[in-house]
């Protein structure tokens, strides 16, 4: 288990969660499992490319007081065993760093 710092983003909560949602929905053997962007709190489902394995990524969206900036908990994991190789914790970074891109 990782924790990072939540970043903070100069936007709406909503306006994150839907630039989220645009960028996880294009990545490979993903699919959205519950939860909406209007809701704020989404869970995707992740396939490994090799087994088809699944690991859940969830994501809850907050406003920081005022909707001009924001940040997200983002929490990942994988469905079965016990180690996953640190594949989660790369995914997390991955996005995070993705993010700063299109929330700037």
């Amino acid at each position: 288990q990782i924790d990072l710092e939540a970043p903070i983003y100069e936007m709406s909560a909503a306006a994150l969660a839907e630039a989220f949602d645009t960028f996880v929905m294009e990545q490979p053997r993903v699919e959205r499992v519950a939860g909406t962007v209007d809701a704020g709190h989404i869970t995707y489902v992740q396939r490994t490319e090799a087994l088809g394995m699944p690991d859940y990524i969830t994501v809850q969206f907050f406003d920081l007081g005022d909707t001009t900036t924001s940040t997200l908990a983002l929490y990942t994991r994988s469905r079965f065993g016990y180690s996953d190789m640190g594949v989660n914790e790369a995914r997390a970074r991955s996005w995070l760093k993705s993010i700063e891109s299109f929330a700037e």
